[in-house]
């Protein structure tokens, strides 16, 4: 959630965005507006991540916490000014700007990345992103030897990531919306789901990592995040 994922959540090919808008002289400084809170977004956004890579399952948990909760003050940054923007556009200009992003290569000559922003539709709502909050229980329960007493928490947490899972796939819409606005508003609406997903697998984590012996603690830690192991 560090790369460059993340930071076309607050992209825009503005180049051609005045290309294809040709914005009027009263549209200019809505549209300078926009352009100069994306660039203060993207940057904290930058300056948000993290120099450590964070360490065991708690400190994961806090980190994707700390991100999540920078990219929606990211796209809230964002929100109004494009709002406002848009609002300031004729019909025919919005139709043109809405056209640039339905989805990669349907506008004839898009090139050159254009639908960045819009594509963020999608790859937020990618399994990848849903596996932020989904925990392998097969994993720990080989991993950690939970004991009989402990596999009633580790019950709980299994049920809790099943839910975040669900949680966050129920999020997606189910086809990409057509206005830029509103694909802003469905990648808001998706990344409050992630963050919320993390909140309800944070109580039975906790209970679990609360109960293991130091042993299996230090076990638990060597663990990488799941969408990084393989099997």
């Amino acid at each position: 959630m560090c790369g460059g994922e993340a930071a076309s959540l607050v992209h825009f090919p503005f180049d051609r965005i005045e290309q294809k808008v040709q914005p009027t002289e009263a549209q200019r400084a809505s549209f300078e507006a926009l352009k100069n809170a994306a660039a203060r977004a993207a940057d904290k956004l930058k300056a948000s991540c993290p120099s450590e890579p964070a360490s065991g399952p708690l400190g994961r948990l806090d980190t994707a916490e700390q991100r999540l909760d920078a990219m929606l003050d990211a796209v809230s940054a964002v929100r109004a000014p494009l709002m406002k923007f848009y609002d300031s556009l004729s019909d025919q200009q919005k139709a043109r700007l809405d056209a640039m992003g339905l989805s990669p290569g349907r506008e004839a000559g898009a090139g050159g990345g254009g639908e960045a922003q819009a594509g963020v539709v999608p790859r937020i709502c990618s399994e990848r992103s849903t596996a932020i909050a989904q925990l392998s229980i097969e994993d720990i329960d080989k991993n950690v030897h939970p004991t009989d007493a402990q596999r009633r928490s580790l019950e709980d947490l299994r049920n809790a990531s099943a839910r975040a899972a669900d949680a966050i796939k129920a999020s997606c819409p189910s086809q990409t919306p057509l206005t830029v606005t509103a694909r802003m508003e469905a990648v808001e609406g998706r990344l409050g789901a992630m963050l919320d997903a993390l909140k309800t697998v944070r109580g039975p984590l906790e209970k679990f990592y609360d109960a293991l012996s130091d042993e299996q603690r230090a076990r638990f830690n060597r663990m990488g995040p799941p969408n990084r192991r393989t099997g």
